[in-house]
């Protein structure tokens, strides 16, 4: 019997944790940084199991670092409306908690509406996925540093970043890590268990007989396009609650990141194929590998070439699965 991919990148993320932790002198397992690993993999976690439905209708969204970013200063907007800076110390619990929950839904709306958008602009115009989301993924770029005039928004109520931004169960399980759980699940029964995640595979398996059997391919990926919008928006108001300020300058590998994590956690870069629990696993190898270049002394900035080689060998894997399985 065949192991899944995601088992073996399991194994290769174990091997990872050791070898790092013996090379750093015991620094990568500590507390701190396992903390710090799992907020950076939940965010990740999500963006890659978003990313899961739209590949296996063999669909890319290369807007989602952008989305995520103008979705965190929607939030960002919200909150400073209703709690201004000159109140953020003074603010009550009750005013926060209300405060960040409207904040988290503009996110997610605004998250949503970005996705829904660009499966408009996929079915309706007929452009291809990859060209749209990097048109839109310019345009939102463009969008937040018009909006924000190149700054990033601050001035939130400190207990935003406290009791949920850094909080944690045990100080091990983050909150944000624990919600990401919990919706991964969600959409783990989505793509196994419902028609929707059916007929996204179909779709990316033969969408002609899709077509033919009567559903509106259409329709089917303007709501994979929402889910991953929302999914992003999402991991916007997380980060913004993280480090209490929006990072307009950031996520630009985020495409890049959830693409290689889905793929390599088994999920085919050509349709027709998709796991979401592969893709959970393979979302931490990045994280992994990130964090454990700045733990052992290496400079930040070959982070995003990590990336890239990650994603190059997530392609050939997959190329590798789909030969053997015309094979058989």
């Amino acid at each position: 019997m065949l192991r899944p991919t995601a088992f073996w990148i399991a194994l290769v993320e174990i091997a990872l944790i050791i070898g790092f932790n013996v090379k750093s002198g015991g620094l990568f397992l500590t507390k701190e940084s396992i903390m710090s690993l799992a907020l950076d993999a939940a965010v990740g976690m999500l963006l890659a199991v978003g990313m899961t439905f739209l590949l296996a209708a063999a669909q890319l969204d290369l807007s989602v670092g952008a989305n995520l970013v103008l979705s965190s200063c929607v939030a960002a907007w919200v909150l400073t409306k209703i709690i201004p800076i000159a109140d953020s110390f003074t603010a009550s619990g009750s005013e926060v908690a209300w405060a960040s929950i409207l904040a988290c839904v503009a996110a997610i709306a605004s998250g949503t509406a970005f996705g829904v958008f660009n499966g408009l602009i996929v079915t309706k115009l007929r452009v291809n996925s990859f060209i749209a989301t990097l048109g839109t993924a310019g345009a939102a770029s463009g969008l937040v540093l018009v909006w924000t005039n190149g700054s990033n928004i601050t001035g939130f109520p400190p207990s935003l970043q406290t009791e949920f931004g850094v909080a944690s169960i045990g100080g091990l399980l983050p909150y944000q890590m624990l919600i990401v759980l919990v919706i991964c699940a969600v959409l783990w029964f989505v793509m196994r268990k419902t028609r929707l995640g059916l007929h996204a595979v179909a779709l990316g398996s033969s969408p002609s007989a899709v077509r033919r059997s009567g559903v509106s391919s259409a329709g089917v990926l303007i709501r994979l396009f929402a889910i991953v919008g929302a999914l992003a928006g999402l991991a916007g108001f997380f980060v913004m609650a993280r480090f209490s300020t929006t990072n307009i300058g950031g996520s630009e590998d985020a495409p890049l990141a959830a693409i290689a994590a889905a793929v390599i956690g088994g999920t085919s870069l050509f349709g027709g194929v998709a796991t979401v629990g592969g893709s959970m696993i393979g979302s931490l190898l990045p994280v992994i590998l990130a964090s454990g270049l700045i733990v052992i002394g290496v400079e930040s900035f070959y982070q995003q070439i990590v990336v890239g080689l990650i994603l190059i060998l997530a392609v050939y894997i997959d190329q590798e699965r789909r030969s053997r399985r015309e094979a058989l």
